[in-house]
Formats: C-alpha cells, sequence, structure tokens
C-alpha cells in the first residue's frame, strides 16, 4: 500500500513541475478610434442603416491604455478600418488593423449585434460585438467591440475587456498539491488504526 501511494505522490509531482511552463499570454487593454463614416442600405439614415462605409483615410486611433498603449494615437495613415453590414451580417476579416513599426494589431469581428438604432429625432446607431484581437508576441485574445455613431459626423469606438484564462499549469500544481495532502491524510489515518 505505501508503494501505491509513493508512486502516486510521484506522479502528482511530476505533473506540478511539467505543468508550470504552460501559460497564455494575453492581450489585456482597451483601444479607442475615432473617424468618419456613412449609413449604408435602407434609406440612408442610421435608423434605417444596415451597414457601415468608413470614409477613407479618417479612421485613427484615440487612446489606449495596457499592452494596447503603443497603438493609441495613431493617425488616419496607420490605421485601415474596413466597411461593414451588420445587418444581415457581413463582417470584414480583419475588421481594422493598426501598424506601428512592425507591430501590427488586428481585429476579426466574429459576431455584432444591433444595441440601439433610432431615426428620430436625432439619428443614432450603437452596435456591440464579439471577435478574436491579434498582435504578434501574444495569444489570439477574445474581445469585445462596440460601435456608435451620431448623425452630427459620427465617432465609433472599439474596447478590449481585460480577459483572463485559465492557466491549466496551475490547476494541475494545486490539484496535485491537493491531492497529495489527501493521500497523506488517509496514509497518516490508516496507520493510527
Amino acid at each position: 500500500m505505501r508503494k501505491q501511494y509513493s508512486f502516486l505522490a510521484g506522479v502528482l509531482c511530476a505533473l506540478c513541475f511539467a505543468a508550470t511552463s504552460a501559460n497564455a499570454t494575453l492581450i489585456v487593454g482597451q483601444l479607442g478610434f475615432s473617424g468618419e463614416f456613412s449609413p449604408v442600405g435602407g434609406l440612408l439614415t442610421l435608423g434605417t442603416a444596415t451597414g457601415i462605409d468608413i470614409t477613407p483615410g479618417t479612421a485613427h486611433t484615440l487612446g489606449g491604455n495596457g499592452d494596447l498603449f503603443s497603438f493609441a494615437n495613431q493617425p488616419a495613415s496607420a490605421v485601415f478600418y474596413d466597411n461593414f453590414d451588420f445587418s444581415p451580417p457581413s463582417l470584414p476579416n480583419p475588421l481594422w488593423t493598426v501598424t506601428v513599426g512592425s507591430q501590427v494589431l488586428s481585429f476579426r469581428l466574429d459576431t455584432v449585434n444591433v444595441v440601439l438604432q433610432i431615426d428620430s429625432p436625432i439619428q443614432l446607431l450603437s452596435l456591440a460585438g464579439t471577435g478574436v484581437l491579434s498582435l504578434a508576441g501574444f495569444d489570439d485574445t477574445p474581445a469585445r467591440w462596440a460601435f456608435t455613431g451620431n448623425n452630427a459626423g459620427g465617432s465609433f469606438s472599439y474596447f478590449s475587456n481585460d480577459v483572463f484564462a485559465p492557466e491549466p499549469g496551475s490547476f494541475i500544481c494545486f490539484a496535485g498539491l491537493g491531492f497529495c495532502g489527501l493521500a497523506c491524510f488517509v496514509w497518516r489515518r490508516r496507520r493510527k488504526v
């Protein structure tokens, strides 16, 4: 019986040490955009639009933080933001890219939902969606996206939430330690009987 516990403890310790190298480096931060656009479809108003045409050469980044800080306040020459349809969805891949030196940040929009669409007395459109943020040196990161526009020219914005993924190495390590503690408890209890 003692050999079984020793073998089990050895296997669990090996798993703990082997698993500590597994971790994900996700992108964390927020980045805003602004620019000019035109509604597409419907009656060519935001209240009836089915898509958005971004005016070429107007999209630029605003403030950013976290891992996206170096992509903040970039001019239109560094930003590409594609046109898209949201009803029915026809989403380009990527929706946008920002290039700073050799670093290219991109976002693929996977889902889009209409949050608010008003035609009168003011035209207002609010969209939300999810997708994947990509940057060399990081794992592809699930992210949230938002677009808000009005009839006064318009602004659109993107934001990424702080995404935390479970790290398998830590879980295995703590589970292994728990099993080792349980095995010691059972062994000591049986030894007293």
